[in-house]
């Protein structure tokens, strides 16, 4: 998908609220989505940071009870020998 809209995120997640970020689709290859709900995070975490890659999405989150920041990240590897290299 290219654009991943609110409906397509509700359809994925299955309700409301929700956040995301998602690195489009290269034609039909690759394509990433990180949903999360910003109840159940911004009670003990906040979204610090985010970053959308060529093959990558990235979220850096901030503890608010100890600051205590962690990463999640999601990576595309492609099967094409080229798109591999790039990596």
């Amino acid at each position: 998908m290219e654009v991943v809209s609110l409906p397509i995120a509700i359809s994925l997640w299955g309700r409301r609220p929700l956040e995301w970020l998602y690195l489009p689709s290269m034609g039909r290859s690759g394509g990433l989505v990180v949903i999360w709900d910003p109840q159940v995070l911004g009670a003990c975490l906040e979204l610090a940071d985010s970053h959308i890659g060529l093959f990558s999405v990235w979220c850096k989150f901030k503890s608010m009870e100890d600051s205590f920041e962690w990463r999640l990240i999601d990576v595309y590897g492609s099967n094409d020998d080229y798109m591999q290299c790039l990596i």
